[in-house]
């Protein structure tokens, strides 16, 4: 196994520890491996969907029409527009996530509003 020195240029009350290196592919110490009867398994991450226009468009409407569509209305959806369910579900998820955030927000700003006083102009 490679090491690696602490100290580039130890000097002579220094201690030299050698460390192993990591090597790309091989679980580090943050890594989410779990130890099962001595093997490792890494858990390997999903890809990100990237939607097209047209599944975006198709989502947001029915998102207008219903925020919480049940699982045979997102199969439906799902096999329309080419995706697959558990995609559909996440995107709502998300999307209302998303829009609780949005409505929030826009309270916010609707209460600052209205705290901000004109100001009075004194003759």
């Amino acid at each position: 196994m490679p090491y690696a020195l602490l100290s580039p240029s130890p000097t002579p009350n220094t201690a030299v520890v050698p460390l192993p290196l990591q090597t790309p592919g091989s679980p580090g110490p943050c890594d989410s491996s779990t130890q099962q009867s001595g093997s490792i398994q890494r858990r390997t991450r999903r890809h990100r969907t990237i939607f097209t226009e047209d599944q975006l468009q198709a989502l947001e409407t029915l998102f207008h029409q219903n925020q919480y569509p049940d699982v045979i209305t997102r199969e439906h959806l799902a096999n329309r527009i080419h995706l697959k369910e558990e995609r559909v579900e996440v995107w709502f998820k998300n999307r209302r996530a998303k829009w609780r955030h949005q409505k929030r927000a826009s309270a916010s700003a609707l209460i600052l509003q209205g705290t901000k006083k004109p100001s009075e102009e004194s003759c």
